[in-house]
């Protein structure tokens, strides 16, 4: 029986990779900003507002890291109802 192709898999983790790619370069120029400023009032409001992207990272990875699983173990059952188990 032919190996099953994982277009779709691929698809969704390259949306979820690009995702988290967007969010990893949105936090860097956060903290180069940050790092550019003098320190003083609004510099809290920065560190607030980097920390909440943090925080959204870490939920979103949390969320990919899930996505992802939950997509393999699909795979695998599909794999194995079709008799493939080839990956």
């Amino acid at each position: 029986m032919d190996a099953v192709p994982d277009i779709d898999k691929d698809r969704g983790m390259n949306r979820l990779e690009n995702a988290q790619k967007r969010l990893d370069a949105a936090v860097a120029r956060l903290e180069k900003a940050m790092a550019r400023q003098p320190v003083g009032q609004s510099t809290e409001v920065q560190i607030k507002a980097l920390a909440a992207a943090r925080e959204e990272q870490a939920a979103l990875k949390a969320v990919t890291d899930t996505v992802a699983a939950r997509l393999d173990d699909t795979i695998a059952r599909l794999r194995r109802l079709l008799g493939d188990t080839a990956k």
